[in-house]
């Protein structure tokens, strides 16, 4: 679904640019299709974001990513680091989607506590990479309640009262964790319960209006393939 968190403009450009440039003989990198597909959503089309969901498209599975003035650094982790993880997320879609681009622009002039809350979401996102590795489940919920805290002070536009009952009713049907995707406001729904409570849990928030989303993690990445 366009504008519901998954990154799904993103794909889409990264799809494009992987097949036109394959269609021209060009053989770009992911690296090179990640940055272009950026490039045309952010400088062309003026969609303000940054550039972790072309990089997360292109490249596929789970990787850990580093923004500097250098670039981007992409570091791909094996199947085994998260699989310990994966049983225990559920994603939902709300039944709302919002303009990400328009959400975004929150962050274009960031206040001294927006810079903090980003610099507290990039300590997290650190510190879980060990605990996830680990099997840690319990860890890393606390760290994503971190985070999320942190989300809604980075951008009031990232929740509202919907989204602020969504969670409440999550965390009280025994999620561990949970968080909005993507730049919020809509869209989908990520939380972490334990196996045992998951068809539960699923039945409790879909009778409260949400859709439980199956999903896995693709390993493949940008994958073009000339037919003629």
């Amino acid at each position: 679904k366009i504008e519901s968190g998954l990154g799904s403009s993103a794909g889409l450009a990264v799809a494009l640019v992987g097949g036109v440039s394959k269609h021209g003989g060009e053989n770009l990198t992911l690296h090179q299709i990640a940055e272009r597909a950026w490039d045309i959503e952010v400088n062309k089309l003026g969609l303000f974001g940054g550039r972790q969901d072309q990089y997360a498209a292109a490249y596929g599975g789970v990787n850990v990513m580093e923004f500097n003035s250098l670039g981007v650094i992409v570091t791909p982790l094996a199947r085994g680091f998260v699989e310990p993880i994966l049983p225990y997320l559920l994603l939902f879609y709300t039944g709302f989607n919002r303009q990400s681009s328009k959400i975004q622009e929150g962050l274009k002039e960031l206040a001294v506590g927006q810079l903090l809350a980003l610099d507290r979401i990039k300590a997290l996102a650190i510190k879980a990479v060990e605990p996830i590795a680990n099997g840690d489940v319990e860890k890393v919920a606390d760290l994503l309640r971190q985070s999320w805290e942190a989300k809604k002070l980075s951008n009031r536009e990232a929740t509202n009262e919907k989204i602020d009952k969504i969670y409440e009713e999550g965390i009280g049907q025994g999620a561990l964790a949970g968080k909005i995707c993507g730049s919020g406001g809509g869209g989908h729904f990520l939380f972490i319960v334990p196996p045992d409570r998951k068809t539960f849990f699923i039945k409790k928030m879909e009778e409260r209006g949400l859709k439980w989303v199956d999903f896995s993690v693709d390993w493949t990445g940008l994958d073009v393939r000339r037919t003629d």
